[in-house]
C-alpha cells in the first residue's frame, strides 16, 4: 500500500503521521501500529519549487497538482489515501 501526501515542511508532516498521530490516515496508521513502523519506507518523489511570490493558498494548489500526478499513477485499491484526491 502506498500514501500519496504533500507538505511545504515535511519532517512536520512526518512527526503528524508518526509521532502525534494528529492529522494523519487512520487506515496508515492502524497498519503501522499492527506492522511496526521498521515495515514502512518513505520516499521523496518530487521535490516542487513553489513560487515564493505565490499566496499560500496558491501554493498549496500547487503542491496539490502535483500530488494529484502522483495519486492517478495508481490503483485506488493500492492507496492508503481514502478519497483518490489530492484535496482529502
Amino acid at each position: 500500500m502506498i500514501y500519496i501526501g504533500s507538505t511545504f515542511n515535511s519532517i512536520v508532516r512526518i512527526n503528524q503521521h508518526l509521532v502525534l498521530n494528529s492529522f494523519s490516515n487512520a487506515s496508515l496508521q492502524s497498519d503501522i501500529t499492527k506492522y511496526g513502523l521498521e515495515y514502512f519506507n518513505l520516499y521523496v518523489f518530487e521535490e516542487v519549487d513553489v513560487p515564493a511570490h505565490l499566496p499560500y493558498n496558491k501554493k498549496a494548489d500547487h503542491l496539490h497538482k502535483v500530488e494529484q500526478t502522483y495519486i492517478n499513477k495508481f490503483s485506488k485499491t493500492n492507496l492508503y489515501n481514502v478519497i483518490n484526491s489530492s484535496k482529502s
